[in-house]
């Protein structure tokens, strides 16, 4: 999310110490949602996968859930995570600032 916000000086209003007055102007609101880089694998019944940001960098503290259950996991401080879900279920990855991914029965066979 981008909030631009400009300081302006207005030279002919001044405060009590004759300094030039200022005002704060707050822009319109922009989302910006980068996407996740994902490296990912199913194997033995259960999601292995990194996440990093577009600079490569880790990304922890990502949600990521079995869709339709209370059941999750939060990747690591090295973005890693294992979440455990069988060949039916959904798996959704999130994190704030980001697109959320699904990962599917189809990503499961490439």
């Amino acid at each position: 999310m981008l909030q631009p916000i400009t300081f302006k000086l207005d030279p002919t209003k001044t405060n009590a110490d004759d300094s030039p007055q200022g005002s704060i102007v707050i822009g319109e609101l922009q989302m910006k949602k980068e996407r996740l880089q994902l490296d990912i694998i199913y194997k033995d019944g259960a999601w292995l996968g990194t996440l990093q940001n577009n600079n490569g960098k880790p990304l922890p503290g990502a949600n990521i859930v079995v869709e339709g259950t209370n059941y999750g996991r939060v990747s690591g401080l090295d973005g890693k995570f294992t979440v455990e879900a069988t060949s039916l279920q959904d798996v959704i990855i999130s994190y704030v600032g980001y697109e959320s991914i699904r990962l599917s029965e189809k990503d499961r066979k490439k």
